[in-house]
Parts: structure tokens; sequence; C-alpha cells
């Protein structure tokens, strides 16, 4: 196994557009009008993002690098916290910005449509159907199994905590393969 980093947006897209396909999801309704409970925003123009926009990078939110890369141990849920409450870089659907925070954001939507962990929903909408059973999403920038994957760990490199669902999958290449040939 490797550890996927931002291919795992593939796996989490395929999730959303599964939900999608169901009608849990909507693309082009603003995420606010599927949070389940509180959105805490600083910015109102966090309530106009569509689903469509975090997908595409262009909510207008920014990278947050220092969440993402710098800060170390912050959980993915909590970067997806952060990402919400932050100011807007631009308005919705005008800017691309490539940004992991768009993907934690998702991941949290994920976990409110199905009631279940994202790496469950993941498991269930695309990996099992596809016959993988053992791929993980590990969030744990500290854990080295011995038949897990090799990486650098050091200063600037705690990161994992905070990717989650937008780059923290381990999976073999074949596993990869088949979830690239399945799409």
């Amino acid at each position: 196994p490797f550890r996927l980093a931002s291919i795992s947006k593939v796996l989490l897209t395929t999730t959303v557009m599964q939900l999608v396909e169901q009608g849990a999801i909507s693309l082009d309704d603003t995420l606010a009008s599927q949070w389940t409970g509180t959105l805490h925003v600083t910015d109102a123009r966090v309530r106009d993002i569509t689903v469509r926009q975090l997908l595409q990078h262009t909510s207008g939110i920014d990278k947050l690098r220092r969440t993402f890369f710098l800060d170390g141990g912050i959980d993915w849920r909590q970067a997806a916290d952060i990402a919400l409450a932050s100011p807007l870089q631009s308005d919705p659907g005008t800017t691309y910005v490539y940004s992991n925070a768009n993907f934690v954001i998702l991941g949290r939507l994920v976990e409110q449509v199905t009631g279940s962990p994202v790496d469950v929903a993941v498991a269930m909408q695309v990996l099992r159907p596809l016959g993988i059973e053992n791929a993980r999403m590990n969030p744990d920038t500290h854990s080295f199994a011995p038949d897990g994957p090799a990486y650098i760990v050091g200063r600037r490199r705690e990161y994992l905590e905070a990717l989650g669902p937008a780059g923290a999958w381990e999976m073999s290449a074949d596993q990869i393969a088949t979830v690239l040939a399945g799409l």
C-alpha cells in the first residue's frame, strides 16, 4: 500500500457523485441548505457555496496552507471548521483555487448525509462494489504499520490528520487501478 495523497480526492468525489445520483446531495444547491446542524461562518458568502463549487475548487476558500501543512495535529474535521469560518478569498464560483479545504468540507457533508464516518461511506459507495476490502483512510501521521506505506514525517510534514478524506487514503497500486478502471 501507499499513501494516495490527493488521489484520495477521487474516492471522495466518486462518493459524492454516487450520493448525487441517489438524490442525497445536490450539486447546485448551497452547502448551507444541505448542512445539518449549525454552520459556523464569519463570511456570509460561505452560505452561497455549492457542492459543485467545492468539487471544482471554485468555492472561494483559500488554500489555508498553514492549516494543512504547518500546524500539525489538527483533525480533518477541525480543519473543515477552520475553513468554513475563514474569510473567502473570492466570491463563490468566480475563481479557481486548489484547496484541500474544499474536500474536508465535503467529507463532513458526506458524514452528515450518510450518518456514517466518511471512510465507511467511501467503502460502501465505491470500494466494496469494486471488491476492495482492505484499503483504508489513515489520518494518522505517526502510524507506521509494518506492512504500511513508507513516508517522511518531520517538521512541517505532520499533516495527514488535517487532510483526512482529502489526502490520507492508503491503497495498493492494483486497488487504485481498479478504482480508476471502475470509473
